[in-house]
């Protein structure tokens, strides 16, 4: 199965074999950045499409502005929540 998303950058595809998850499994979604939300629910309808339970969703990096935490259907951890360079030191 597949899921299809488009954003302001361009148009981009999720798959998943109908096979690789059985049905009732529990789900971890991990991504690198949560922009819009639109990996993640593209991601969490392919893991529900194949009778899978997500149980959550976790990010390395939130960029809040995007409000893409409200979007995602599941609980959603982030490790960090902003990318902010306040206060960093530059190199």
């Amino acid at each position: 199965g597949g899921w299809n998303k488009s954003a302001s950058f361009g148009k981009d595809r999720l798959e998943c074999r109908e096979d690789g998850l059985k049905p009732g499994a529990k789900v971890l979604i991990i991504d690198d950045l949560l922009g819009t939300g639109a990996t993640l629910i593209g991601a969490c309808a392919l893991v529900e499409h194949v009778k899978a339970e997500v149980v959550e969703c976790a990010c390395v990096v939130d960029m809040p502005a995007l409000n893409g935490r409200t979007n995602v259907p599941k609980p959603t951890f982030i490790l960090v929540d902003d990318l902010s360079t306040e206060g960093a030191a530059s190199s």
